[in-house]
């Protein structure tokens, strides 16, 4: 007969079947999974530690917030020998498992969240690497958890489907008309729409706008000459905002240097233009001059 040693899995799942009354020299980690478009607690995700040599090797898998009398969304991976781990989570898509159907801590799965690694502090919306070498180029960018024999990793806690805010905003001026025309990047797969807000001049932001999910761009044929505005954009769904843009602005058709009306003005703040910026000169260039007079003034 041939001796065959077990493989860290198969160790997992006879530990797991057949407790031991003492320590094993193993360790556990534990977590919480959210959904970060309601708040609301994941039920039944797949919730899986892999090597972090191997990602798409697992090791122990558990599902969140099934066992009675622990918090909702909590899951516990057990039995894991000591050493550094990803850990990720997915839905459990298509399942006809007769205990599924029939136990009532175990229905009402949820599986409208994306698979995706821990990724630290918070996990945002990764793509799950189909292939071995993709699966190690992402997992390694998030974060590592480490397992110590006969102890608990807490902690471990996934917000998925988070609301992602959009980027790259711009604003241009279109001088016929005229109007300001915004534009964005959509980075969230789960808004319901964009809000877009405006300030003019160093006034309080008002929101002027809201645009479909997928939206892209917007105009504002709502400006006035010589105006300066000031733009913002999030994303929206019906349990929360996003972050906002970067601000954007613009003057709209100011003359140069200027103009006054609205406090148009520099746009980055290096300095004073306009009738502030004429009279700040006059007084660089007859400075001189009045400092011959003064002397005069003095000495009769």
């Amino acid at each position: 007969t041939t001796a065959q040693s077990l493989e860290p899995d198969d160790e997992a799942g006879l530990l797991a079947l057949y407790p031991p009354a003492a320590p094993t020299g193993n360790g556990s980690i534990s977590g919480q999974i959210l959904n970060g478009s309601t708040g609301q607690p994941v039920k039944g995700a797949h919730v899986v530690a892999v090597s972090t040599a191997a990602p798409n090797t697992p090791i122990v898998g558990s599902l969140s917030g099934v066992k009675p009398n622990t918090t909702a969304g909590s899951y516990r991976l057990d039995n894991l020998p000591p050493g550094d781990y990803y850990v990720r989570i997915e839905p459990l898509v298509g399942t006809t498992n007769s205990f599924t159907s029939e136990n009532t801590s175990a229905s009402g799965f949820d599986t409208g969240f994306p698979a995706e690694f821990y990724g630290g502090e918070s996990s945002e919306d990764l793509d799950f690497p189909k292939d071995g070498a993709g699966a190690l180029a992402d997992a390694a960018l998030n974060g590592t958890v480490t397992v110590i024999a006969d102890m608990e990793t807490p902690n471990i806690d996934f917000e998925t489907n988070v609301l992602a805010a959009p980027s790259a905003l711009t604003a241009t001026v279109d001088k016929a008309t005229p109007a300001v025309d915004l534009a964005w990047a959509d980075n969230s797969i789960n808004e319901d729409g964009f809000k877009i807000e405006r300030r003019i001049g160093n006034g309080a932001f008002t929101q002027i706008a809201i645009v479909a999910a997928g939206v892209e761009a917007f105009s504002d044929v709502t400006v006035a000459k010589k105006m300066k505005y000031s733009y913002r954009v999030r994303a929206f769904n019906s349990a929360r905002d996003s972050a906002y843009t970067a601000l954007k602005t613009v003057c709209v058709l100011c003359a140069i240097g200027g103009g006054g009306g609205g406090g148009c003005g520099s746009l980055d703040s290096a300095g004073p233009s306009g009738p502030a910026a004429a009279a700040m000169f006059l007084l660089v260039l007859f400075s001189p001059l009045l400092a011959v007079l003064r002397r005069r003034e003095r000495q009769a």
